[in-house]
């Protein structure tokens, strides 16, 4: 089902982060730091949704430039 191995794992080890980061914002409630765990778990649960996307169609991130430069001419 999966037909890109390498984006499969890359995208559950950014889910692990966000589990990771998520705890760590729970445990060190300092305003700042928070505020910015937030946003890291918010840009890696995008960059793991976009990961299992493209390995369950089989695309590469090359693959996937090359399709929008080709495109935009």
């Amino acid at each position: 089902m999966i037909k890109n191995k390498p984006q499969y794992y890359a995208a559950v080890g950014l889910v692990l982060l966000v589990i990771l980061f998520a705890a760590l914002a729970r445990i060190v409630e300092a305003g700042g730091l928070t505020k910015f765990v937030w946003l890291l778990t918010a840009v890696l649960q995008i960059g793991a949704i976009f990961l299992l996307i493209l390995s369950a169609g089989g695309l590469s991130m090359k693959d996937l430039a090359g399709d929008w430069r080709t495109r935009s001419r």
